[in-house]
């Protein structure tokens, strides 16, 4: 996998002109998906990650959250993911 600047992946993942949604996470706000960048105090989390990319939803936490490893998944046909939960704290 190619490593990309912080700036390029939020540009990336903002979703001018396509279909994917990109939030930032409120107090209390709990989350299961597949991490797609953890950075200075910020980790994206794609809460669909079996969707096509341009159709993916996407949840920023800021520090602090809490986040737990849950188990290895896979979709269907694709790469296995670590499945995490996050909760904005």
């Amino acid at each position: 996998m190619r490593k990309r600047s912080f700036a390029a992946f939020l540009a990336l993942v903002s979703g001018l002109g396509s279909g994917q949604t990109t939030a930032a996470a409120r107090a209390g706000d709990l989350a299961e998906g597949a991490v797609v960048n953890e950075e200075r105090g910020v980790l994206v989390l794609n809460t669909t990650p079996c969707n096509a990319p341009a159709q993916s939803q996407y949840l920023q936490f800021h520090q602090p959250y809490r986040r737990r490893d849950l188990a290895q998944a896979s979709c269907s046909g694709g790469p296995t993911y670590t499945r995490v939960s996050v909760e904005q704290q």
